[in-house]
């Protein structure tokens, strides 16, 4: 399951984390606008943060066709 994050918070790193642990999980997409926060996330990705697909707001990340579900923590 493709899973899109709004907001990359300390508690959407909690999240990210959680979903690391269920098989056949991928974080493909974040909407924040804080740039820190999106090096963090890329960073908790490991190499999957290379491929990771960021907007700037919520409205960007809901026009994207690849997410399956979205976690919104923040």
């Amino acid at each position: 399951m493709r899973y899109g994050i709004v907001g990359c918070g300390m508690i959407a790193q909690e999240h990210i984390r959680n979903l690391a642990l269920i098989e056949g999980a991928q974080v493909v997409a974040i909407a924040e606008p804080v740039a820190d926060c999106v090096a963090m996330t890329k960073a908790s990705l490991g190499a999957a943060g290379d491929a990771l697909r960021v907007y700037s707001d919520v409205a960007g990340l809901a026009k994207d066709g690849g997410i399956d579900a979205v976690d919104g923590s923040g």
